[in-house]
Order: C-alpha cells, then sequence, then structure tokens
C-alpha cells in the first residue's frame, strides 16, 4: 500500500485492473486524480460513487474480451458434456484403464437447449457458436434483443423459470450485480433437470 500510495501522490490519471481496489483510500492517495482508466469490461472493483464525488472521470473497456469470454464459455460447455476434463485428468494419472462402450461416455449437444441467462454481447456471442454445433438457443434478459438477432440466432425470449426447467446447459452470462446477486441459488438449481450442466 506504501508503495502504491508513493505512486498515486502526483498521479493525474491511474490504469488500474480488475485486482485493484479504487475505494476512498486508494482517492485519498490520489489527490490530483481525474481519471481511473480500467483495464477491465466490469468496474466492480471501482467505488464509481465516490470517484463521482471527487470529479474523477471512470472509463473501463467494454467488448474487449467479448469473443475470449465466448470461447471460453463454449470450451467450458463442450468440456462438461463431453467430460474431456475428466478424461485428460485419467490419463495424465496413468491410471490404467481399459476401454469399455460406456467409457467416458458424455454427451453430443446436437439438438440440445442451450439456455443463455444475459443475452448480452458475450450471450450473442456464445449463442452464434452454439449454433454452430446444431443447438436450439432460448435466452432469458432484461429485455429482448432485437427481433433480426432473434431470428439470425434462431434464439427465442423465455421466463427464467422456463430456461432452468427445460435446458440442457444453462450458461451465466449476465453481468454481476445487486439484481443479479444470488439469482441462481439452491431453489434455481433444484428447479433444473438434473442432467442438466451449468456453465
Amino acid at each position: 500500500t506504501a508503495v502504491r500510495d508513493a505512486q498515486l501522490a502526483d498521479a493525474d490519471v491511474a490504469v488500474t485492473l480488475l485486482t485493484d481496489r479504487v475505494d476512498d483510500a486508494f482517492l485519498a492517495a490520489a489527490p490530483r486524480l481525474r481519471m481511473v482508466a480500467n483495464v477491465a469490461v466490469g468496474y466492480n472493483n471501482v467505488d464509481v460513487a465516490a470517484c463521482t464525488a471527487r470529479g474523477v472521470t471512470v472509463t473501463n473497456t467494454p467488448g474487449v474480451l467479448t469473443d475470449a469470454t465466448a470461447d471460453l464459455a463454449m470450451a467450458l460447455l463442450l468440456m462438461s458434456t463431453r467430460r474431456l476434463g475428466e478424461g485428460e485428468r485419467l490419463i495424465r494419472s496413468k491410471t490404467p484403464w481399459k476401454w469399455g462402450m460406456f467409457m467416458m461416455l458424455g454427451t453430443g449437444v446436437q439438438g440440445r437447449r442451450l439456455g443463455i441467462v444475459g443475452m448480452g454481447g458475450i450471450g450473442e456471442a456464445l449463442a452464434t457458436r452454439a449454433q454452430a454445433f446444431g443447438m436450439e438457443i432460448v435466452y432469458y434478459n432484461r429485455n429482448a434483443v432485437d427481433a433480426a438477432t432473434e431470428e439470425r440466432l434462431g434464439a427465442n425470449l423465455v421466463t427464467l423459470d422456463d430456461l432452468l426447467a427445460t435446458s440442457d446447459v444453462v450458461s451465466w452470462n449476465c453481468p454481476y450485480s445487486e439484481a443479479t446477486h444470488h439469482l441462481i441459488d439452491a431453489d434455481a438449481l433444484a428447479s433444473m433437470r438434473s442432467d442438466a450442466y451449468l456453465i
């Protein structure tokens, strides 16, 4: 903290990462600060109200990780349904094994329903990838996406209850906020199909 405070003492701009907590203590150490440039899509690490009160502008980098995050979500979806992680761990452990018809038998995703919670940029990018794998797309969002996007993705807006009850795979793509805190809880998990996957 002492090194950070020394660096901030004469700073006009601070370039922060999601691991940096920009709060009252941070701002007090930077009396000349006029801007916080947060290198992240989210800004949960920045007390925006405290910055605003001091006349400090806050910026972030929206969209920069959309494709990377959608790629990772699709990778997790495939790893889970095809049991790739389990298979990789088995091979690395050098545990003797013998092939069997149902050994590590995962499931295909073609024709399966993907429920996307949060159809922003990342949700849309994931839907595009899942569509290429032949998945049916449903989504839950505060607002419906435009009709052209729904048509392009073959996506249908449903209630959260319907999405959870009927999806083979549920992918959580909404930003973290007070409104989304514990949106998935024990009751939501209990409402999902017993063979469903949560990404």
